[in-house]
């Protein structure tokens, strides 16, 4: 070992450590003694060394820096790097007498079967160098019994520095070290048991039934029943696997109300769940600063489910979740049913809810928040009888948009009971209904007849993608036998219709009030041509028309629209395809507002 000098540049940056020390940057940095600033002092018992040629400039970093730099490097996120402290200690002396004097990088313990043999002696020395920081205790107690003793007796005389706590284990025998054990300190809690007795009964003295910062617990196959843990001064509890639960009076009494509570987590079987809580009628337990609820299930989306997720009522909730347990992703894409406050992805700042192949009528009875949704996304779910239907969207009184993707049309009308009469949505304003070229819609006309179905008076726009020509035909006559249903529809979308010919009816009836038409990847010449037909009434409020992606459309056929449409002049959005008969481009450019827009992907 070098005895004090750094004998090779080190590649340990200052910049890691996120603070800006100034000149000490500088000097750190600095390759030329000439470039060294006048650096300030923190350390006055370091002498700078007298020939600078023999020494790095990191040699000369005060340690209170270089305590800095190694913590950087050894802390990464909420993990630690063992090989890295091991390292350092072999750079030099003065590093590993700084790294021992750094009582942060010996302030986290993980034990384990594995390696309790090599660090249960030196345990001492460790805890020594730990100084006064405070603790994070990780223990995983598949070892034999004998070994709890001497491992909890190295550390219970440091039991008011614990900071978290993290216990898994097959047994109860290191829940008795616990008794009247004082942790003033201790944040966050973690008790994972795994035996085959399923769960372990909560010892109600474990600490003495004192953890004033508790706020963070975490408790698996654990039974909260005999539980006397401050779990109103929490900020996030998990809970999850077996155990008994405590009544809903006594569980009333454990959480409800706690103004601290802002993550709640649940895994467990809803129905054995609700055996033991046993709800009384429509009484709810408050939880008025929680602002996430995520629940975790292997039994997919039951109406136990639902029900238990009602059982909380959370008023200050920003996002909900149910996820399917065998799904390892956390994108909320991927759940089965999740709410946003602020929206998602594709449609930000409104609440909205995502329902993802499951029972529509069980998601929308997981929630009793449900009157503030304005976007409603359903991917494959299966729907109600229309009676339950009728509920559901009678309980989404602000709903403003829905975008339905993935559906069978055939299937979802034999779910609905195939409706004598319209499931009427008086609020929604806007429907977006698109599918992926799956085997959907064996029978064409289905597809007409789903959305047919739905009685919405003040729909405003409506956006379809991927049907097939025939689709498109029947939704046509559809449209053109309801338009009294749609008085208020303006703005329509087609993105991806495939085949298009010119046998189509005509869709001015069926959208007589279109004002903004967008073709985007659909065959666009069997649509537009209607717009320059003799007939004078074809879409006079039509004010805006949007074509991308089609390779084949006729730069002339827009020149002809536009002379047919003096009076009301349109606004087209057109990608650069339109740009290769410059002739007329430039006419176009002329006579009317052109927006340009990149070539989208074709098919």
């Amino acid at each position: 070992m070098n005895r004090g000098r750094t004998p090779i540049p080190s590649p340990f940056s200052s910049a890691q450590s996120g603070e800006d020390h100034g000149p000490l940057l500088e000097y750190f940095l600095s390759d030329r003694p000439e470039d060294i600033p006048d650096v300030p002092r923190l350390n006055q018992n370091i002498a700078l060394p007298g020939d600078l040629s023999l020494y790095h400039p990191i040699d000369s970093l005060p340690n209170e820096i270089l305590s800095r730099i190694f913590e950087s490097g050894y802390f990464e996120g909420e993990s630690f790097n063992l090989r890295f402290r091991a390292i350092i200690e072999q750079i030099s002396r003065r590093w590993k007498e700084a790294a021992h004097h750094t009582p942060s990088l010996w302030s986290n313990y993980h034990l384990s079967q594995g390696n309790l043999g090599q660090f249960i002696d030196i345990l001492p020395l460790f805890l020594k160098r730990s100084g006064g920081h405070f603790l994070d205790i990780h223990l995983n107690c598949f070892w034999d019994p004998s070994h709890t003793k001497e491992v909890m007796e190295q550390f219970l005389p440091h039991s008011r520095r614990w900071r978290s706590l993290s216990i898994i284990t097959p047994g109860t025998d290191v829940f008795r070290y616990l008794h009247n054990i004082p942790a003033p300190h201790l944040e966050t809690l973690h008790v994972r048991h795994f035996s085959s007795q399923q769960f372990l009964p909560m010892d109600p003295d474990l600490f003495d039934n004192h953890l004033p910062s508790l706020r963070h617990l975490t408790l698996r196959n654990v039974s909260l029943r005999a539980t006397t843990l401050p779990l109103k001064s929490l900020h996030s509890l998990d809970i999850r696997g077996y155990g008994v639960w405590p009544g809903q009076e006594a569980l009333e009494k454990l959480i409800g109300g706690s103004t601290e509570l802002r993550q709640l987590t649940l895994h467990v079987r809803s129905e054995t769940v609700l055996g033991d809580i046993n709800p009384q009628g429509d009484q709810s337990i408050v939880l008025p600063s929680l602002r996430s609820l995520n629940i975790i299930t292997s039994e997919g989306l039951s109406s136990h489910l639902a029900t238990l997720s009602r059982l909380f009522s959370c008023p200050s909730l920003d996002t909900f979740s149910v996820k399917d347990s065998s799904i390892s992703t956390t994108s909320p894409s991927q759940d089965m049913v999740h709410y946003s406050r602020t929206g998602s992805k594709t449609y930000p700042n409104s609440p909205s809810l995502r329902v993802k192949a499951c029972s529509l009528y069980h998601a929308w009875r997981s929630l009793n928040f449900a009157r503030k949704i304005l976007t409603l996304e359903l991917d494959d779910v299966r729907w109600p009888h229309w009676s339950n239907c009728m509920t559901v969207f009678t309980g989404l009184p602000l709903l403003q948009t829905m975008a339905i993707s993935n559906v069978d049309t055939s299937t979802a009308l034999s779910e609905l009971g195939r409706p004598s009469f319209p499931l009427k949505m008086a609020p929604l304003k806007k429907l977006e209904i698109g599918f992926t070229g799956h085997k959907w819609d064996v029978v064409e006309s289905d597809f007409a007849k789903f959305i047919g179905s739905f009685e919405i008076p003040q729909l405003q726009s409506l956006s379809i993608r991927g049907i097939s020509w025939q689709q498109w035909k029947f939704l046509v006559l559809t449209f053109a036998d309801k338009v009294k249903r749609y008085p208020m529809l303006g703005s329509l979308t087609l993105t991806d219709l495939r085949g298009l010919s010119h046998s189509l009816p005509d869709p001015f009836p069926a959208f007589p009030n279109l004002r903004d038409l967008a073709l985007i990847r659909t065959t666009t010449e069997p649509l537009l041509r209607h717009l320059v037909s003799p007939r004078a009434d074809s879409w006079p409020n039509l004010r805006s028309l949007a074509i991308c992606g089609d390779p084949s459309a006729d730069t002339s056929l827009l020149c002809r629209i536009i002379t047919s449409h003096p009076k009301h002049p349109l606004s087209l959005i057109l990608d650069t395809h339109f740009q290769s008969d410059s002739k007329s481009w430039n006419w176009l450019k002329e006579h009317v507002d052109v927006v340009l827009m990149p070539t989208v992907k074709l098919w």
